[in-house]
């Protein structure tokens, strides 16, 4: 509700536009990216020399649709100075026998940072939650990934009613980020009643 002008009126596709605009001296500051997979290693060292290229530390990182197992070698994935907190979807084999995965999240919260995290587990999306306490106030993250392929009618109410229960939960300060694969364009009636929670 009371986002930044200049994040919420950025444009610019390149990380380099990005970090050229933004400066998050002395301010709380989070970015989430959807990383279309950070299975393959090697992203995942492009992706800590992006970060490296900043001229601060984030607070928090959200990255999403990571398509990790849930089997995979967390420590490969930690950020030096983070706590990292993992959603990986649970994998299924496909008619041929094949193992299926895909969807995910990784949040990553500076050390210094005091946080209580809760989990939640659905088969139409994943989450995770943050509750963030700086200077004695308290600041619910909600981290979302929900993949395209969930458009069927009950697994999209599904999401809109937890984002409905944790909107109407009481708390004042929250911050809802991710790819929830909704197009606010759209003039659907899932699309209208998103922006209607998100007002």
């Amino acid at each position: 509700k009371n986002v930044d002008p200049v994040i919420k009126n950025m444009s610019y596709k390149s990380f380099v536009g990005f970090r050229n605009k933004i400066t998050c001296i002395n301010k709380f500051s989070m970015m989430q990216v959807n990383v279309r997979g950070i299975n393959e290693y090697s992203k995942f060292e492009k992706f800590k020399i992006m970060l490296s290229s900043l001229n601060y530390k984030l607070d928090i990182i959200v990255l999403g649709e990571t398509k990790l197992k849930p089997t995979f070698p967390k420590s490969l994935y930690n950020l030096q100075g983070y706590d990292m907190y993992v959603s990986c979807r649970k994998c299924y084999k496909n008619s041929a026998g094949k193992l299926i995965g895909g969807g995910g999240l990784i949040v990553y919260v500076k050390k210094e940072i005091i946080v209580t995290v809760h989990e939640t587990f659905s088969n139409t999306f994943e989450k995770i939650k943050l509750d963030i306490y700086q200077n004695e106030k308290k600041l619910k993250i909600l981290a979302y990934y929900r993949p395209p392929e969930s458009q069927k009618i009950k697994n999209i109410d599904e999401f809109l009613r937890d984002v409905e229960d944790e909107l109407s939960s009481g708390s004042d300060r929250i911050m809802l980020v991710g790819d929830v694969n909704i197009d606010l364009n759209e003039n659907c009636r899932h699309a209208c009643e998103y922006k209607n929670l998100l007002r």
